[in-house]
């Protein structure tokens, strides 16, 4: 239904917000961490200048110059390690939370095409048949259907005049198919042409919306 369908929509835009607030939260603990490794940083460089000016000898400097560069590297190896598994944590969490949204969204539409079909069922299959072969030639099959596998509106979002839904909505004169627009809802018809488009091997891969219904009504 049309409050089922609208929830969807906010769950999906939630799941993208709180991902977004993540992956911020991540950049933010990235750029404090770099800050702290800089400010640590200018101060063990200060320390390892003042410890140089003392008073041994150039060969004793020279291995202690020695030891604080190979110090230096190693710590700044791992500085980099540390940087790069914040980053990707927080890119992690950030795709987990679109994955799980996304294994949500997928459960809904299992939903809808199952609501799809039972209208179907209830109402198409005896003259199209349960398979989408129908009775041609007074009952046209759906499968590998032309006006199935064809846009439904057009790019301005109008009714396109003989095509799927327009044919499911206000018949086809002169022909056995009847208009449903008064004897079904919005998302029964949204449901069932959705179930159309994407059985008996036609798959347009895309969702009729109920509110798309009632605005060509």
């Amino acid at each position: 239904d049309v409050e089922a369908l609208a929830q969807a929509q906010r769950r999906n835009l939630e799941a993208l917000s709180a991902a977004n607030r993540v992956a911020l939260e991540g950049a933010q603990a990235v750029a404090r961490r770099h800050m702290e490794i800089l400010q640590s940083s200018m101060a063990e460089m200060t320390e390892a200048m003042k410890s140089l000016g003392g008073q041994e000898t150039p060969q004793a400097k020279a291995a202690k110059q020695a030891e604080m560069l190979k110090g230096a590297y190693e710590k700044a190896v791992g500085n980099m390690k540390e940087v790069a598994d914040l980053i990707q944590q927080s890119n992690a969490e950030a795709v987990g939370l679109l994955n799980r949204r996304f294994t949500e969204a997928m459960e809904e539409v299992k939903t809808l095409m199952a609501k799809g079909g039972e209208t179907y069922n209830k109402v198409c299959a005896v003259c199209h048949q349960p398979n989408g072969q129908g009775l041609p030639p007074a009952f046209p099959a759906l499968a590998g259907s032309k006006v199935v596998n064809a846009a439904v509106v057009d790019g301005e979002g109008h009714l396109i005049k003989d095509h799927h839904l327009d044919r499911v909505m206000n018949g086809k004169a002169g022909t056995a198919m009847q208009a449903f627009k008064n004897t079904l809802s919005d998302a029964e018809i949204a449901s069932v042409v959705t179930y159309e488009r994407n059985s008996f091997g036609n798959a347009m891969g895309d969702i009729i919306q109920p509110s798309q219904v009632k605005a060509l009504r």
